[in-house]
C-alpha cells in the first residue's frame, strides 16, 4: 500500500514538471518571434524560465506539498531568479 502510494506521489511530482514546462513554452512563443522585429532570443529564454519557475512553484504550492523547507527555499530561488531577469531588462 505504501508502495502505491509513493509511486503515485512521485508520478504527480513529474507531471507537475511536464505540465510547468508546456505552459510555460506555451506562454512564451509569440508571433513577434517569428517576424523581423522581436527582443534579442536570450530575453526568450529568460521569459520562458521565469515563468517555468513562476508556475511550478505555484503548482507546488496548491499541492499542498508536505515538505515546508523546500517549498520555501524553492520560492526563495524562483523569486531570485524572477528579480534577476527584471534588472537584465532594465538594465539592457
Amino acid at each position: 500500500m505504501e508502495k502505491n502510494h509513493d509511486r503515485e506521489l512521485y508520478a504527480r511530482k513529474g507531471m507537475g514538471w511536464a505540465l510547468a514546462l508546456v505552459i510555460a513554452g506555451i506562454f512564451t512563443i509569440d508571433f513577434s518571434l517569428f517576424s523581423e522585429d522581436h527582443v534579442p532570443y536570450w530575453a526568450y529564454v529568460l521569459k520562458f524560465f521565469a515563468l517555468f519557475f513562476t508556475l511550478f512553484t505555484v503548482s507546488r504550492f496548491f499541492s499542498g506539498s508536505t515538505n515546508a523547507k523546500k517549498m520555501i527555499s524553492l520560492s526563495v530561488v524562483s523569486a531570485i531568479f524572477i528579480a534577476a531577469c527584471v534588472a537584465v531588462f532594465i538594465l539592457m
